[in-house]
Parts: structure tokens; C-alpha cells; sequence
């Protein structure tokens, strides 16, 4: 157990393997970044998606709250950004 705990930990790798760990994560995310966000927009120029049903909107909802309870930073900022949304939302209806 405690050679498990060494390797999730990094112990095992080391000040230099636990740089290239992080090092390797983060050009995969960029890598993942750069392939979906294409995709993403190419999609979106072919028109405007569907709307999401409650079904979706709901675990969508689930989801936030679940991330937003275990990492409170991440919570903070999906509340900004929900606020954000919210205020510009009223703006655009006021304007019209």
C-alpha cells in the first residue's frame, strides 16, 4: 500500500519526474484544447444547436454544483460567470 501511495503521490519519480508529469498533463489539456475547439466551432457554423432539454439542463446543473462544492475556487468562478450571463441577460432585454 504504501508503494501505491508513493507512486500517486509522485514520491517514487521525484522532483524531476514530478515536473515532467505535470509538464506532459498540461501539453495533453493544450493538445485536447486545440483538437475540440475546431470541432466546436465548426459545428457552430453550421447553425445554431438545439436547444438543451430539461433533462440536460438539470445534470448540467448537478454537475456545477458537485464541482462547485468539491473545489470551491472553481464554484466561485462558475458564480461569477453565471452572475455575468444574468446581468448581461437584463441588459439585453432592457435595451429592446
Amino acid at each position: 500500500m504504501r508503494t501505491v501511495k508513493d507512486l500517486h503521490s509522485l514520491a517514487l519519480t521525484g522532483p524531476v519526474g514530478n515536473r515532467l508529469v505535470e509538464v506532459v498533463a498540461g501539453c495533453l489539456c493544450l493538445l485536447l484544447l486545440c483538437v475540440t475547439a475546431p470541432v466546436l466551432w465548426w459545428k457552430r457554423r453550421l447553425g445554431e444547436p438545439p436547444a438543451a432539454g430539461t433533462g440536460d439542463r438539470r445534470v448540467v446543473a448537478g454537475l456545477m454544483l458537485g464541482l462547485g462544492a468539491l473545489f470551491p475556487l472553481t464554484g466561485l468562478s462558475m458564480a461569477v460567470a453565471l452572475v455575468g450571463e444574468w446581468v448581461l441577460g437584463r441588459l439585453r432585454s432592457v435595451r429592446s
